[in-house]
C-alpha cells in the first residue's frame, strides 16, 4: 500500500517458541527491515535484555526509522 512506513521484524537466532527461519521470511514477506538478535531466549523488545534491541526499536517507533540491512544486536 502506498504512504505507509516500512515494518519492523525482531528475531532471535535461539528463539525456543519462534524459529529465527520465521522471521526471516515475515520480515520478506512484509518487505520490511529484519533485525537479528544473537541469542536464546523468547520476547526481547523491551524486556531489559538489551538496550541495543530497545534503541533500535525506540528509533522504529519514535520517528520511523529502519535499521540498516543485516543491523544485529546481542542478548546482554
Amino acid at each position: 500500500m502506498t504512504g505507509l512506513p516500512g515494518t519492523l521484524t525482531v528475531s532471535i537466532t535461539g528463539d525456543p517458541t519462534t524459529p529465527y527461519e520465521g522471521g526471516v521470511s515475515l520480515a520478506g514477506s512484509l518487505g520490511g527491515a529484519l533485525l537479528t538478535v544473537e541469542g536464546e531466549q523468547h520476547t526481547v523488545v523491551m524486556s531489559g535484555a538489551s538496550r541495543c534491541v530497545n534503541d533500535v526499536v525506540n528509533d522504529y517507533v519514535v520517528d520511523l526509522t529502519l535499521p540498516d540491512e543485516g543491523a544485529t544486536c546481542a542478548l546482554e
